[in-house]
């Protein structure tokens, strides 16, 4: 049996060998099915959106996690617009928050999340504006690689995920005591936005790749080979 044991290990490794490998950099693209429009944000036509990040899987306090950066604005028909209407000046700041990230909590409850958001302020005329660009859905599902694959098979799973767009212009608000936050100006756009392309085969960790199962094949198949071989020599 320890023989048996030690094939059917080989096996596993060569499978995991082949089927396992680096994290990749992801590129997805979305249609985006705009179904509302508010403030003074102009009107936009369907269209396209795509982002690439490179994402990395750990473990968090809750189950596993895969996030990754966002490089550069990812633009839309609306985003020059919304800049302007939320009092954004040139040149926007570089450290505004752009990530992609999907995590899987213990009860298997899984939330997608694309986000880009900026934030600019002027403490001396206390006006301050916000932009955020966003997707995301959560639902309960079985267990999923926590891998760019996993990500584009949940995407793909979840189907029509919420997509919104906007920017708000607010003036006050910047110090205790001071003036109350007022609201200015903004727009926002809503609507849905569904997987249409991706670069990375889509992963389910519950079902093994075609490849993972030829190679589990091969291995029962040695350790049936060698055990048939064992019970000739004892029969001889």
């Amino acid at each position: 049996m320890m023989a048996f044991a030690r094939i059917l290990a080989a096996g596993a490794a060569l499978a995991g060998a082949f089927v396992a490998g680096p994290a990749a950099a992801l590129t997805l693209t979305f249609q985006i099915h705009v179904t509302s429009v508010s403030g003074n944000a102009s009107p936009i036509d369907d269209f396209q959106m795509t982002w690439t990040f490179e994402p990395t899987a750990f473990s968090g306090t809750t189950g596993p996690v895969l996030v990754g950066d966002v490089t550069g604005l990812i633009e839309t028909p609306a985003t020059a617009d919304l800049l302007d209407v939320g009092g954004f000046a040139e040149p926007l700041p570089s450290d505004y928050e752009s990530y992609g990230l999907m995590q899987t909590t213990a009860g298997s409850n899984t939330a997608v999340r694309l986000v880009q958001r900026i934030f600019q302020g002027d403490e001396i005329t206390e006006r301050f504006s916000e932009y955020q660009n966003r997707i995301e859905f959560n639902d309960i599902l079985p267990a999923v690689a926590n891998t760019p694959g996993g990500m584009v098979y949940v995407l793909q799973t979840f189907g029509d995920l919420y997509w919104r767009q906007q920017a708000i212009q607010w003036v006050g608000g910047y110090h205790f005591g001071g003036p109350p936050r007022e609201y200015v100006d903004g727009g926002e756009y809503t609507g849905t936005a569904r997987l249409i392309a991706w670069d990375v085969p889509p992963e389910n960790l519950a079902v093994p790749e075609p490849g993972a199962w030829g190679l589990m094949i091969l291995g029962f198949g040695l350790a049936g080979g060698a055990l048939r071989r064992r019970g000739i020599q004892a029969a001889g």
